[in-house]
């Protein structure tokens, strides 16, 4: 299997995606960069429970609960 070592996709810098990538939560960023990692380690059905454990671990954090509280309280002022 050979990897692609071209740092740009589609036109996109590696720095301008880098910069987006930390707009996002931290936790997030933090279990994509291990999926990632993990992805030519491992079999698509264990990347596909990871996957759901690292959703559940993201969809049941404060820092997603404190952000959903946020979009309401701006959604209704």
């Amino acid at each position: 299997m050979s990897h692609s070592t071209d740092v740009r996709a589609e036109g996109t810098s590696v720095v301008s995606i880098t910069m987006q990538m930390a707009t996002h939560p931290r936790a997030a960023t933090r279990l994509a960069q291990q999926a990632v990692l993990r992805a030519f380690e491992t079999s698509l059905t264990d990347g596909l429970r990871d996957e759901h454990v690292a959703f559940r671990l993201l969809a049941n954090s404060e820092e997603r609960q404190r952000l959903m509280r946020n979009a309401m309280t701006r959604m209704h002022s």
